[in-house]
């Protein structure tokens, strides 16, 4: 009796067994913050087409939350720029630049509710509130070292870029550096950009791209062509309908009106088809290898 039980019990087992798809492969997942060049992963979020690709976007509040999540393991790929890439080289040697988005041409902004002149002669601290650590702290040098403000006079507060949005007027002395569209909040409020990346281009240059490492291009490299293809198709929808690509991503913008919306754009510049020798000069000039970056789908 027990041993016709047991051969019941292992038959069962192995009919469970068999119908077990051990081939399945968890999601390639990708963070990214809310800045204005990583809508186009927002936008075919909301299309619905990672889904069905075995792709899954992670929204986080800010860069550095990107770098977190990737050295836990929680992503596999992460969004930013130059300054986050090479902090996670340091620990992961094999990370490289696998598909780039866009260049900061005006979206990376240093505001104030006081003039450059004003902030030079204050006598006062100036409190200075930015993501440290994050390329805002290089934006922030780069100004300082243009205008001459000493960095010794300033007071530095560490805030994700949402929390800064939310501060209200001061009456000392105040410099902010944020980006797109979080600056959108802060000119509402009365704060005026003081200079942006733009204005510092000949000092500092911002790029972003999608990193990862490339071993994963073995595990998940018909997902990682998908996703190319797919931003590929974003940006060619945003040029033919901006307004109705805005409708998909417009509750990720911070209530931000269509035609902020459309200022945002203006101040970056899509380099996610670009292979040039210039912006491949500009490129290894900052350090980004690019030997690994997918070509663009035309």
């Amino acid at each position: 009796m027990v041993k016709k039980v047991f051969s019941f019990l292992f038959a069962l087992l192995i009919a469970v067994l068999g119908g077990c798809d051990f081939s399945h492969k968890d999601s390639l997942r990708i963070s990214a913050n809310l800045w204005i060049g990583y809508t186009p992963l927002f936008y075919i979020k909301e299309r619905g087409w990672l889904k069905e690709h075995n792709i899954e976007l992670v929204n986080v509040v800010s860069l550095h939350e990107n770098m977190q999540l990737y050295a836990v393991g929680n992503v596999d790929l992460f969004t930013g720029t130059q300054y986050e890439y090479h902090r996670m080289k340091e620990t992961y040697p094999d990370l490289y630049p696998l598909i780039l988005l866009d260049r900061s041409i005006g979206g990376d902004v240093v505001m104030s509710n006081r003039s450059i002149e004003d902030l030079k002669q204050s006598v006062k601290k100036i409190d200075a509130y930015l993501e440290v650590d994050s390329v805002n702290s290089e934006l922030l040098r780069a100004f300082l070292k243009k205008s001459g403000i000493n960095i010794s006079k300033l007071c530095v507060h560490n805030l994700d870029p949402e929390s800064i949005s939310k501060l209200q007027m001061r009456e000392s002395p105040v410099l902010i550096v944020t980006y797109a569209p979080y600056d959108t909040a802060l000119k509402q409020k009365g704060y005026q950009i003081v200079t942006d990346s733009k204005a510092l281009a000949s000092q500092f240059q911002i790029f972003d791209a999608i990193y990862g490492d490339k071993t994963l291009l073995k595990k998940y490299g018909e997902e990682i062509r998908v996703l190319n293809r797919l931003l590929a198709k974003a940006l060619k929808d945003l040029r033919r309908d901006p307004k109705r690509y805005y409708t998909y991503v417009r509750h990720y913008l911070q209530q931000e009106r269509y035609e902020a919306f459309l200022d945002a754009l203006d101040r970056i510049e899509w380099i996610y088809a670009d292979r040039s020798q210039q912006l491949l000069g500009q490129l290894q000039r900052q350090n980004l290898p690019v030997n690994h970056l997918r070509e663009p789908v035309k």
